[in-house]
């Protein structure tokens, strides 16, 4: 019930960060992102922003989830396929 804004995914890191430096351990976010079908562009770029900014701020390594489908940074259409560049600078910070 409670969203997950920018500040409750840093918090949330915040405490794996501390755990991972207790124990010595590596952490990686894997295969984040939010389905292009159920959240508007917006919404989704804000999202993996967050996520994958957060997961930098605490040196955590990241993969997205999907290249080309529902949760991809890709769209294809005929045959040709097309860098969503909301998706693509939420991932990059271009």
């Amino acid at each position: 019930r409670t969203p997950w804004t920018p500040q409750r995914i840093e918090a949330a890191f915040a405490g794996v960060a501390q755990w991972a430096l207790r124990h010595r351990r590596p952490v990686i976010v894997n295969e984040f992102g939010a389905l292009s079908f159920e959240a508007s562009p917006a919404a989704r770029a804000e999202w993996i922003h967050a996520v994958r900014s957060a997961a930098e701020r605490f040196c955590f390594g990241w993969t997205h989830w999907d290249y080309a489908d529902g949760f991809g940074f890709v769209k294809r259409r005929d045959g040709v396929e097309t860098v969503d560049p909301r998706i693509a600078g939420a991932l990059i910070d271009r």
